[in-house]
């Protein structure tokens, strides 16, 4: 396993002190974008839309961008240097 990934299973790890209804939201949609993040026909892209579209989604993606607001207001985000991402 990489250390990417596994920060990110820690930082989904982390999500176990909220509520279950929130952590079942957040690993339904989890799920949905691994099953969905490459949409291979019209079909499926048209669930992806749906799926982000959904009125159920809009708490998620609202605390998410409270948390990148938060990470900028902190410090804890930096631009992007692309050279650092091939190895």
């Amino acid at each position: 396993m990489t250390q990417l990934l596994q920060k990110a299973i820690d930082e989904v790890s982390a999500l176990s002190s909220l509520p279950k209804a929130e952590q079942d939201q957040i690993a339904e949609f989890l799920l949905e974008f691994l099953h969905f993040a490459q949409p291979s026909t019209k079909e499926e892209e048209a669930e992806w839309d749906g799926l982000m579209n959904d009125p159920r989604s809009k708490p998620f993606f609202e605390k998410m961008a409270a948390q990148v607001d938060a990470d900028i207001a902190e410090g804890r985000v930096s631009d992007l240097d692309p050279s650092h991402l091939i190895k």
